[in-house]
C-alpha cells in the first residue's frame, strides 16, 4: 500500500505537473493566434478601405473610355462629363484626358479658401494657353482665368504608361503635375477605329483623404498605417508624419520606408496577399499586398499587443498568473513531499523491517508468505517452514544485560539474512523466536537446510558469547503439501515439532511429523 501511495502522489503530481503546463500552452497559443487575428482583421479593414479608393479610380476610368469610345464626344462635352462625375465622388481628386497633340482636359478640387468648389483646367497646344474655369458647389462658372501653357497631356505622368498598355494601369506613385501634391494615376488609352491611340483617360485619388480613412479605423492608441509602393516607398501614413510624407514626395516617388523606422521581421510583396504577421522590436507587424485590388502596393500596420487588444492581453496576464500559481503550488507540494519522504520510509521500514534485526516482520511475512508457497508449488516443489528458538537467551540477557541480547538478536538476523537464498523469507516472529519459509525445488523434505539454517545461525550466537554457557539454536520445520497451505497452519506444526524436540535434546533441528 505504501508503493501504491506513492505511485498515486507521483502521479498526481506529475499528473498536476503536465495540466499547469499544457494550460500555460494553449493559452500562450490562444492568445498568439487571438493577437495575429486582430493584426490580421485591421489589415484586412485597412485593405478594404485602399480598395473603395482603387475601385473608385478605375471605375471612373473605364466609365470615361467607354463614353469616349462610343460616343466620340468634343472637348467641351468632355469637360462637362469630368465636371459632373467629379461632383458624384468625393473621393476622385482628379479626372483628366490627354491628346496625342499634348492637349488635356482635367478637373480638380478647388484650394481650401478658394471659394471655389472644382476647377477645371484645360490646355490647347495651337494656343499655347491653359484655361482654368471655376465653378461653385452648384456648379456654375465662378471664374475663368487664362494662363500660359507650361505642361502638356503627356507630362502629366501617365501617357507613357498608358500608350502601350492593353489593360488599366496604375503609374508609380510621384508628384503630381496639376495638383503639385503626391498620387498614382489609374490610366488606360482608348483607341479609334484604326487602333490609333485616340486619347489617354486617367484618374487620381487623394491620399490625403486615404490617409484619413486608414487612420480612423480601431488600430490602438500607437498603431500606425502605412501604404508603401512597389519599392517600398511611403505613400501614406499616420498623421504624425503626413507633412514629411508630402514633402518627401517628388517625380520618382516618395521617401523609402527606412525612414519611417519600417523594418519588421515578415515583410510582404504587392504578390502577398496573405497577411504576414511579423516583429518590429517591441512592435507586432502586419503586411499584405495588395495585387487582388489592382495595385501593385504594399500595406504595412504596426502597433503594441496592448494598445490594439487591451483585453487579450489582460486575459494573457491572467494565465500567466494562473499558471504561476499552480506551478507555485506545485513546488509547495514538492517541498511538503521531500520533508515527509523519509518519515515515510520510516514508516515504511516499520511496518516491513523489525528495526533490531533488519529482518521482515511478522505482519509482513504473513502478507508474502503465500505468494512464494503457491509459487513454490507450482514450480513443481514446495517450502519448507522452519522455527527458530534461542536456548539460554534469558541467561544471556540476566547475565550480559538487555544490550547484549539484543546485540545477539541483530548477529542472529544477520546470519539468517546472509543464509537466505533468493525466493526465501526470513522473519523475527516475535521475542527471540524466528520464522524462515525456504522454497525447496523438488520433494526434498528440506531437513538438511533447515540444520545448515539452524547451525549457522547457532555458530554466529556461540562465537559472539563463547562465555554464557548453554547458549544455542533449536529448530522445528514443516513442509507444505500444496499451494493453499496456511502459513499460521505450517508455523504451529513446526512450533510443534520444536517443543517436543526440546524435551529431548537443545541445538538440534527436529521435523514435524505428517
Amino acid at each position: 500500500m505504501f508503493v501504491v501511495g506513492v505511485l498515486l502522489a507521483d502521479l498526481v503530481f506529475i499528473a498536476h505537473l503536465g495540466v499547469a503546463l499544457w494550460t500555460g500552452s494553449v493559452a500562450r497559443q490562444g492568445i498568439e493566434v487571438a493577437l495575429a487575428e486582430a493584426f490580421t482583421y485591421v489589415a484586412e479593414s485597412s485593405a478594404e478601405q485602399v480598395g473603395e479608393y482603387v475601385e473608385a479610380s478605375e471605375q471612373t476610368t473605364y466609365t470615361v473610355v467607354r463614353w469616349i469610345e462610343r460616343d466620340s464626344p468634343t472637348v467641351d462635352e468632355i469637360e462637362d462629363r469630368l465636371l459632373m462625375l467629379a461632383a458624384a465622388d468625393s473621393r476622385l481628386r482628379v479626372i483628366a484626358v490627354a491628346f496625342p497633340d499634348d492637349s488635356f482636359v482635367a478637373v480638380v478640387p478647388g484650394q481650401d479658401g478658394s471659394g471655389l468648389a472644382y476647377v477645371t483646367a484645360r490646355a490647347t497646344t495651337t494656343e499655347g494657353t491653359y484655361r482654368f474655369t471655376g465653378y461653385r458647389v452648384d456648379l456654375t462658372v465662378a471664374s475663368v482665368e487664362d494662363g500660359e501653357l507650361t505642361v502638356g497631356g503627356r507630362e502629366l505622368g501617365f501617357w507613357d504608361a498608358a500608350e502601350s498598355a492593353y489593360e488599366l494601369v496604375w503609374t508609380q506613385p510621384a508628384l503630381r503635375p496639376i495638383t503639385g501634391v503626391g498620387g498614382s494615376w489609374a490610366a488606360k488609352r482608348v483607341l479609334d477605329d484604326e487602333g490609333e491611340v485616340q486619347a489617354v483617360v486617367a484618374t487620381d485619388f487623394p491620399l490625403d483623404a486615404l490617409e484619413a480613412d486608414l487612420n480612423s479605423l480601431p488600430i490602438g492608441k500607437d498603431g500606425e498605417i502605412f501604404l508603401l509602393d512597389r519599392g517600398r516607398r511611403v505613400l501614406t501614413g499616420p498623421a504624425s508624419v503626413s507633412d514629411q510624407i508630402a514633402s518627401g514626395f517628388d517625380e520618382d516617388g516618395g521617401l523609402p520606408a527606412s525612414d519611417f523606422a519600417i523594418d519588421p521581421s515578415e515583410t510582404a510583396t504587392p504578390f502577398d496577399v496573405t497577411v504576414q504577421i511579423g516583429q518590429d522590436g517591441s512592435l507586432q507587424t502586419a503586411e499584405r499586398g495588395l495585387t487582388d485590388l489592382g495595385v501593385p502596393w504594399i500595406l504595412h500596420f504596426r502597433a503594441t499587443d496592448s494598445a490594439l487588444a487591451p483585453g487579450i492581453i489582460h486575459l494573457a496576464q491572467v494565465f500567466r498568473w494562473m499558471t504561476g500559481g499552480m506551478l507555485v503550488v506545485l513546488v509547495f507540494a514538492l517541498v511538503v513531499y521531500a520533508i515527509i519522504w523519509n518519515p515515510l520510509q520510516s514508516l515504511r521500514r516499520a511496518a516491513y523491517q523489525d528495526g533490531l534485526t533488519g529482518l521482515l516482520t511478522r505482519r509482513r511475512l504473513a502478507v508474502l508468505a503465500p505468494g512464494v508457497i503457491a509459487d513454490a508449488h507450482s514450480d513443481g516443489g514446495h517450502v519448507c517452514v522452519v522455527v527458530l528458538d534461542l536456548d539460554n537467551f534469558k541467561s544471556l540477557n540476566d547475565a550480559l544485560g538487555h544490550d547484549a541480547g539484543d546485540a545477539a538478536l541483530e548477529s542472529v538476523g544477520t546470519a539468517l539474512a546472509g543464509y537466505a537464498r533468493s525466493g526465501d523469507l526470513v522473519a523475527r516472529w516475535g521475542g527471540d523466536e524466528f520464522v524462515a519459509v525456504l522454497a525447496m525445488p523438488d520433494d526434498t523434505l528440506g531437513t538438511t537446510a533447515m540444520e545448515r539454517l539452524r547451525a549457522s545461525t547457532e555458530q554466529a550466537l556461540v562465537t559472539m558469547y563463547p562465555e554464557v554457557a548453554g547458549l544455542g539454536v533449536t529448530a522445528g520445520g514443516t513442509r507444505s503439501l500444496s499451494g493453499s497451505d496456511r502459513l499460521e497452519d505450517l508455523v504451529r506444526a513446526a512450533d510443534q515439532a520444536l517443543i517436543e524436540g526440546k524435551q529431548h535434546a537443545k541445538s538440534t533441528s527436529y521435523a514435524a511429523h505428517h
